[in-house]
């Protein structure tokens, strides 16, 4: 059978030799593919199924609204109630005092927004040439141009050449190495640094004991943006914040709170992949970058 479908993160000549695995239905954490064999939906289809498969009050619910309006633009004063409700109920349980809510279409979205007003917020600020962002190694921040460019796995960008400029890597566990690199570029050039609290793709890592405490106290004394990319792995154990919890969620928890996840005040958030429940939606950071009086 012909297949002109491109798979993303897959080896395109063994699909065509051996065919792709068509999921036809889905219960709970269960799916089903097109020859009947049953599968446990580990990972959730890819970590937005938050809420399990064949939901019938959720796609009775969608299809009430697309009778309605399916959906509209968000450009200039347009919007819809349903965007306006969600947009206040997850600035209501956000860790950012007054959280402004940008929506976009999943994860990779969300990463390039966040780059974007990183480096946008320090020129408003008068200071341009606050530009550079710094990442860690085995991070993964989704495939678009920023995201890519950030990318902290070498196979996600090797072969793109230098997409976004002005980006630096640090390693992924070693603060004091992270503190020598921004003092060594200098705070004036340096407008963020993206950090997963626990890095998902990249192996499922969670920093050193007060690693966290000590990035973020070294951006914060260095007029440095600090950007928590909470996603995949980290998202469902640190949306506890607003009280939004499950299994995962509670077995997380305690390793969260003991490396300092909890308390770590970000200054722009990228939300990715949770925010949907059912569908791969993301929130493409909250807008109040400023997040306490440490001066960031």
């Amino acid at each position: 059978m012909s297949n002109a479908f491109w798979h993303g993160f897959a080896d395109m000549n063994a699909i065509s030799t051996n065919g792709p695995l068509v999921m036809t239905k889905g219960e709970g954490s269960w799916v089903w593919d097109d020859k009947g064999k049953k599968y446990f939906d580990a990972a959730g289809a890819l970590w937005y199924m938050n809420v399990g498969h064949g939901r019938k009050e959720i796609g009775e619910a969608m299809a009430a609204q697309a009778a309605d309006i399916a959906s509209y633009s968000s450009f200039g004063e347009c919007t819809t109630a349903p965007t306006i409700e969600l947009a206040d109920l997850v600035a209501s349980i956000s860790p950012v005092p007054d959280s402004k809510i940008f929506f976009t279409s999943g994860g990779s979205d969300s990463i390039d927004t966040a780059l974007k007003m990183s480096r946008r917020f320090w020129t408003l600020q008068g200071k341009p040439s606050k530009k550079v962002i710094v990442f860690r190694e085995n991070g993964y921040h989704g495939m678009h141009a920023g995201g890519t460019s950030i990318a902290g796995i070498p196979p996600n960008n090797d072969g793109y050449s230098e997409l976004v400029e002005d980006v630096v890597r640090v390693p992924w566990d070693d603060a004091d190495e992270m503190i020598a690199t921004i003092d060594r570029i200098g705070e004036e050039n340096i407008a963020a640094f993206f950090c997963e609290p626990i890095q998902g793709a990249g192996g499922v890592r969670i920093p050193p004991d007060l690693y966290l405490q000590t990035v973020r106290k070294a951006c914060a004394e260095r007029n440095i943006l600090f950007v928590p990319v909470v996603g995949h792995i980290d998202g469902a154990a640190i949306a506890r914040l607003g009280g939004i919890g499950n299994a995962i969620d509670r077995a997380l928890a305690p390793a969260l709170a003991q490396k300092g996840a909890h308390f770590v005040a970000p200054a722009n958030v990228a939300l990715v992949a949770q925010v949907g429940l059912h569908l791969p939606v993301g929130q493409g950071g909250v807008a109040v970058l400023f997040a306490g009086d440490d001066g960031v």
